[in-house]
C-alpha cells in the first residue's frame, strides 16, 4: 500500500542524515563504510555465494557439503548477519531434527530456489514454513525441547538471504532490523501471516528506494535502503559498527519471537 507523503517525508528525512553522519574514531563515515561493505558482499556472492548455491540446487554439492560451506563463507566474511540465530542456528537445527535427509534436500532446495514472482515467493514462504512447523511438531513429540525446534519466524530472513544472492536487486534480505525500522518510522507493522508479511517488506523497500532516489538525486538500490535503517536502527551485521559505536545483533520483532503463522 503506497504510504503517505508525510509517512514518507519522514523516512526521507532519515535517509538525509545518513550522508550527513561524521566519520567514526577509525576516520570512516557510515557512508565510507557501506561502500566498502557493498564491494564485499558484491565480490563473495560472484566469487564465492552464488556458484555455490547453484551447484547445491544443481546437485552437484550435497546438503551436508553445502551447509558447512555457506557457514564458512559467513564466518569469512560477516557481511549478511547469517550465522546468527535467524541464520545457522536456524539451518543447523532443520538439520538436526529432520527425518530423512532425502526430504530436508528437497525441501530446501525448493525453498531457497529463486522465486519467479512474488506470488512464487509467497507460496515458497509458506510451504517451507509448513515443513518446519512439520519437523518441529514431530520433534517435540519425540521428546525434544520447544528450544531445540527450528522456529517458523526465522523463515522469511533465511529464504530471503538465499533469493538475494541469486538476485540482490530484486529480494531484499527481511532484517528484524528493518521491520523494526519500518514500525519505528510508521511505514508498516507485520501480522501473524510470515509470507504477506515478506511481501509487504519488499514492496515498502522498493517504495523508499524509489523516494530515497527522488530526494537525493543518486541512486538507492535495495542495499541503499539497508544501509539507512541500520544507520537509525543499529546495524545486524557483525563487520560493521553502527552510528552509536557498537555492534547490535538482530532484535525480533517486538523483542520476542512470534510462534504464530497463518496459513490462509
Amino acid at each position: 500500500m503506497p504510504h503517505s507523503p508525510i509517512q514518507l517525508a519522514l523516512a526521507v528525512e532519515v535517509m538525509q542524515e545518513y550522508p550527513c553522519a561524521p566519520p567514526d574514531a577509525d576516520g570512516k563515515t557510515p557512508v565510507e563504510m557501506s561502500a566498502e561493505c557493498d564491494q564485499e558482499r558484491a565480490h563473495v556472492i560472484e566469487a564465492e555465494l552464488k556458484p555455490l548455491v547453484k551447484a547445491y540446487l544443481s546437485g552437484t554439492v550435497p546438503l551436508d557439503e553445502f551447509k558447512p560451506k555457506i557457514h564458512h563463507i559467513n564466518m569469512q566474511h560477516k557481511v549478511w548477519g547469517f550465522t546468527g540465530a535467524k541464520g545457522m542456528m536456524f539451518f543447523s537445527m532443520i538439520r538436526n531434527v529432520a527425518h530423512g535427509a532425502a526430504d530436508c534436500d528437497q525441501q530446501i532446495k525448493a525453498a531457497i530456489a529463486t522465486p519467479t514472482n512474488e506470488a512464487m515467493a509467497h507460496s515458497q514462504i509458506i510451504a517451507f514454513a509448513s515443513y518446519i512447523r512439520s519437523i518441529g511438531d514431530a520433534f517435540v513429540e519425540g521428546g525434544g525441547t520447544n528450544y531445540g525446534r527450528p522456529k517458523i519466524t526465522s523463515v522469511p530472513f533465511f529464504l530471503s538471504y538465499f533469493w538475494q544472492i541469486q538476485e540482490r536487486d530484486t529480494w531484499p534480505v527481511y532484517y528484524p532490523n528493518g521491520v523494526n525500522t519500518m514500525n519505528d518510522l510508521n511505514l508498516w507493522q507485520p501480522t501473524e501471516d510470515i509470507a504477506d508479511n515478506y511481501i509487504e517488506f519488499k514492496h515498502v523497500y522498493q517504495e523508499l528506494a524509489e523516494a530515497f532516489t527522488q530526494a537525493s538525486g543518486r541512486k538507492f538500490d535495495l542495499y541503499g535502503v539497508e544501509y539507512v535503517f541500520w544507520f537509525k536502527g543499529g546495524n545486524p551485521r557483525d563487520s560493521v559498527i553502527p552510528k552509536n559505536g557498537k555492534e547490535n545483533p538482530p532484535i525480533p520483532v517486538g523483542g520476542k519471537p512470534v510462534e504464530s503463522l497463518s496459513m490462509a
